[in-house]
């Protein structure tokens, strides 16, 4: 069954979403999978989020011109956006994409626990997404801390990421 979830409420379009399956996701949507394009997991997570998070550019534009359009600003249950997520995983070019489709007001959001896009550019060492971020806006996020008082300073020394470290020095 196409539309089946599993315990976390993933449907095969969140999962094949996920990994950056075009084919698949094109598939599921033809044989019947449409409501599933928006449909959030139990967590929150909508296959648009799935999309940045796992680097899949073509399934989230595929996804934009198929429905999900207002899915470029969603949060999940915990508040985490497309934008946080993309910043997360270093996929400079979704993040991109996404402040030209809509989304350029996530760039500074934050989640439940106070993490910023920048914060989460920083904690995986990605620095070319961190200097992305302060060009378009995001120069108070570099000081910025969480509710944990964490900065992206210390995530980045954390992570052993000495670039991100040096640059945030600069």
């Amino acid at each position: 069954d196409v539309q089946m979830a599993d315990n976390r409420g993933n449907t095969p379009m969140h999962l094949a979403c996920q990994e950056g399956h075009l084919d698949v996701v094109q598939w599921l949507f033809r044989v019947g999978s449409v409501e599933n394009v928006r449909t959030p997991d139990k967590c929150g997570i909508t296959p648009m989020l799935f999309a940045c998070q796992g680097g899949g550019l073509g399934v989230a534009r595929w996804l934009f011109k198929h429905g999900c359009k207002d899915d470029v600003q969603i949060t999940d249950n915990n508040g985490t956006t497309p934008m946080h997520v993309a910043c997360a995983g270093g996929h400079l070019e979704i993040a991109r994409w996404l402040y030209k489709s809509g989304a350029s007001s996530t760039v500074q959001a934050k989640d439940e626990e106070g993490n910023t896009p920048m914060l989460f550019a920083c904690r995986g060492g990605h620095v070319e997404v961190a200097q992305w971020l302060f060009e378009n806006g995001c120069m108070s996020d570099l000081y910025a801390s969480n509710k944990h008082m964490t900065t992206p300073m210390h995530v980045a020394c954390a992570g052993g990421h000495l670039g991100v470290a040096r640059w945030l020095n600069e």
